[in-house]
This record gives C-alpha cells, structure tokens and sequence, in this order.
C-alpha cells in the first residue's frame, strides 16, 4: 500500500523496525463549534537496525488535526507528499450508500468486522501529483471491531481497527491496521 503512495523503498523497509503509538482526541472550535480529530503518533525503534537503514533518522512524535465535517484539507506530509483529503464522521449502516463510483465494489471490504451502530470515521485522501504514473487516491474508515486473534475463541476483543483501500492507475491495495486499545488518558 505505502509502495502505491510514492514512500520510498528505504522507509518501507524501515516500517519493519518500528513501533507506533497513536494518541486521539477531539476537541471543538472554539469560534465554529466544528469537531477536530487530534491525532499524536509517537514512533519508536524495536532494537538496532541493519545498514543502510542506521543512518536515517525518525521524526519521534507528530501532531495533525483535521475538522471532521467533510471540508477539504490540503496536507503536507513528509512520507507520502502533498495531499487533499476529506475526514466526516458516518454511520455503519451509512457506509454502503455513502461510497460511490470508483468506491462502490469495495464497500464489502471497508463496511465489515464494525460493532453493530458504530460511528466511523471516513477518510477520503488524494495526492496533488501532477504525473499520472504517480498520482494515488484513498478511502479508509476508522473506528472499533471486535478481532478475534488466531486460534483464539470466545467473543475476541476489543480494537481499534483502520480499512483502507489505495487505487494508483489500475493497481489497488487493500489493508487492515488493528490497533491495541489502551484505554483514554
């Protein structure tokens, strides 16, 4: 997926070693009253790495905040370039009719393993590269599922899951992120 998004081999290779801590909040506007998701991801190492990847360095900790109505947002982002994307806030039961076009054939993928009357969040992202052959675009929901690991029986557990779908050209990448949910602060 990252290969589709123009990450350079270097840092794909590095996303091996690492270990991501992700920090979410909202919060509102003071002056609009429109929500923000705040999102801190701290990275750390998992041991030593092997050369050539000892000699880059790690942002350790970034910060972004993005409205959650649905308005366009352009982003600068060091690992994948320039971006627009959009980020609101649906329904379960809302996925299936809100994704069209393009996006249709995958709601199956994207609308599945959700708790019964989740609120997702929706992500719509693209790059501004200019050059077809580079040009990337993206849906992903976020919000929480119950996984059950491998083997394991019972109910499973409680997560916090991301779905994306990456289209470059004719290529398309599907991924599933789950993330161990610490608890709130």
């Amino acid at each position: 997926m990252v290969f589709q998004q123009s990450v350079p081999s270097t840092l794909r290779q590095l996303s091996k070693y690492i270990s991501s801590t992700l920090e979410i909040s909202v919060t509102r506007d003071p002056s609009s009253g429109i929500p923000h998701l705040n999102i801190t991801t701290s990275v750390s190492l998992l041991g030593s790495l092997p050369f050539p990847l000892n000699r880059m360095s790690l942002p350790s900790k970034s910060t972004q905040s993005s409205p959650m109505d649905g308005s366009e947002l352009e982003i600068e982002d060091k690992t994948i370039g320039n971006i627009v994307g959009k980020l609101r806030v649906c329904d379960v039961e809302d996925l299936g009719s809100s994704l069209t076009g393009e996006w249709e054939e995958y709601t199956g993928f994207l609308g599945e393993g959700w708790q019964d009357n989740s609120r997702l969040l929706r992500t719509s992202i693209q790059s501004k590269e200019p050059k077809e052959k580079k040009a990337w675009k993206g849906e992903s929901v976020a919000g929480f599922g119950i996984v059950k690991l491998d083997g394991e029986g019972g109910e499973g557990e409680r997560k916090y899951i991301r779905r994306m779908v990456v289209r470059r050209g004719r290529e398309v990448e599907r991924a599933r992120m789950v993330f161990d949910f610490l608890g709130d602060k």
